[in-house]
């Protein structure tokens, strides 16, 4: 004798003599966003699926959308739930290979791209920063209002250097580890020699 699963019973179904299922679920439950459920009937419906970069129960809720609480951008308690993964705006980019890139934005805002997803790296300031350069994997500069300046040697956190100026900086670019220039608003400096990591210099306007 065949075992009938679930509610499935001999002409369930509206055919005589063959297993069918009377009350099969075709819906899925109230609140449910993604992952399946049983159809009552010895199977399963579908209930969808997430858009990257959330996944089903990444928020510790069986069955519901979310980012998983180690990729989601927080600060002093505070997580972004719209627009994801993050609002903040960015104002300066640079790429120096499909592995190693960076981005800048406001509120300090830092990220890597590694050639597979981006990353936060601490800034140590809500000051707006303006653009980014790269020298190497390890030698990052970037700039930003109100005369910021900071550099990472390690490719990690970044830490501040003084540029003599309050004045908003909007670029920054370097030759090598001694030649770095930064721009910005009637505020041209640069830093040159084996001190570049800890002064800046403010060349001389030509009339």
């Amino acid at each position: 004798m065949r075992h009938l699963l679930g509610a499935r019973s001999c002409g369930g179904g509206g055919q005589e003599n063959v297993c069918g299922c009377t009350a099969q679920k075709k819906e899925c439950s109230a609140g449910v966003e993604c992952g399946v459920e049983p159809d009552d009937c010895g199977g399963t419906i579908s209930c969808g699926s997430c858009t990257a970069p959330e996944v089903c129960g990444g928020r510790g809720v069986e069955k519901t959308c979310g980012i998983p609480a180690a990729a989601r951008e927080c600060s002093d308690g505070w997580c972004w739930e719209y627009p994801l993964p993050h609002g903040y705006s960015f104002q300066g980019a640079h790429f120096r290979a499909p592995d190693d890139g960076w981005a800048v934005g406001e509120d300090g805002f830092i990220q890597h791209w590694d050639g597979t997803r981006w990353t936060r790296v601490a800034s140590g300031t809500l000051n707006t920063l303006r653009d980014v350069h790269a020298l190497s994997p390890t030698d990052v500069w970037t700039v930003g209002e109100g005369g910021t300046v900071l550099h990472s040697t390690t490719g990690g956190a970044f830490a501040p250097v003084s540029s003599g100026t309050t004045r908003d900086l909007k670029s920054v670019w370097a030759s090598g580890p001694s030649d770095v220039w930064a721009v910005g608003a009637s505020a041209p400096c640069g830093a040159t020699g084996a001190a570049a990591s800890r002064a800046w210099t403010r060349p001389r306007r030509r009339t």
